[in-house]
């Protein structure tokens, strides 16, 4: 009796079955990890401008804690826009009472960035 070569329909429909299921847990984790790359660096973005901010005027400035901060005129003080909007991530930069201070975070369910800047640390 002669053999035939190649898969069968059952072996190929297996293989897809596996592929599809590697692909639905996949996915998600690569857009996850990419929106929290963005998350930090967008952290160290407002960090940059809230340092040039405080050369010029002597004083941090307050950015709202927001989806969106080219609403926040804090945000729009410093110069800082993104292109990354996501309603999972937050902005802000609290300032003390005194304006020496700044903590700069951007965050989702759990904290991601959080960069504490003071009046020292710019001079």
């Amino acid at each position: 009796m002669k053999m035939k070569k190649g898969f069968t329909l059952i072996e190929l429909l297996l293989v897809i079955a596996i592929l599809g299921i590697f692909a639905v847990v996949a996915i998600p984790r690569y857009i996850d990890a990419n929106n929290k790359k963005k998350a930090i660096n967008n952290c160290f973005v407002i960090q940059v401008g809230e340092i040039a901010y405080y050369k010029t005027h002597g004083e941090f400035i307050r950015c709202a804690r927001t989806q969106y901060p080219e609403n926040d005129p804090g945000f729009k003080a410093i110069g800082f826009t993104t292109t990354h909007t996501s309603n999972l991530y937050e902005y802000s930069a609290e300032v003390w009472p005194d304006k020496s201070c700044v903590i700069v975070a951007y965050q989702g369910e759990m904290e991601l960035c959080r960069v504490r800047i003071t009046s020292t640390d710019v001079k």
